[in-house]
């Protein structure tokens, strides 16, 4: 169906862009096609344009890629470059608007960006992610532990969400001010989702 058929529901669209193949169970074993997806992926999908550029599968997709090359997976110059754009395009288009779970998206893939990077770009994304996780977490995550939304699904997403950023900042090094909240709080989600 290519990777924008307006015949297509957007929801199916956004799925499409998000690459969560890459760290599916068994994903190793389709690495040489996954790699091809996302030469094509970047071949077809111009800046800017189309379902894949909006912000929620932009920043979904930029953790999924970043989660599979810090897995051991090459990352192809192109790819590292599409990234850096991808991150870019994101750091102006935050859904201020949406808030939930897509500025949280948002912010996670900013964290992971910078984190992957180096520089002063780079600094800026994390800065700027770290930032909106420090007010978004206390406002999305409950004193119960339960997901603002109060839908399991929704809880399930954010839970996974808090255990990446765990993973990435002790792997980071573990000096982020905002560590000792979030396993505090995947503690007590964990506890409500059970």
């Amino acid at each position: 169906v290519g990777w924008d058929d307006p015949s297509v529901e957007l929801l199916w669209r956004y799925n499409q862009h998000y690459f969560d193949d890459l760290n599916a169970d068994g994903a190793p074993q389709r690495r040489a096609w996954q790699r091809d997806l996302i030469t094509l992926w970047i071949a077809a999908n111009a800046p800017g344009q189309g379902t894949g550029w909006a912000p929620y599968p932009v920043s979904l997709r930029i953790v999924n890629w970043i989660k599979c090359f810090a897995g051991g997976e090459v990352a192809e110059p192109a790819a590292v470059f599409s990234l850096a754009v991808q991150a870019r395009w994101l750091g102006q288009r935050l859904e201020w608007h949406l808030l939930g779970n897509h500025l949280f998206a948002n912010a996670k893939a900013l964290v992971f960006a910078g984190l992957f990077f180096d520089g002063e770009e780079a600094q800026a994304w994390l800065a700027q992610g770290l930032s909106i996780l420090d007010t978004e977490i206390p406002e999305q995550i409950l004193s119960d532990g339960g997901q603002f939304e109060r839908s399991p699904m929704y809880h399930a997403l954010a839970l996974e969400d808090l255990l990446d950023l765990i993973n990435l900042l002790q792997a980071a090094g573990g000096t982020s001010p905002l560590l000792p909240d979030l396993r505090q709080r995947s503690s007590v989600m964990l506890h409500w989702l059970r």
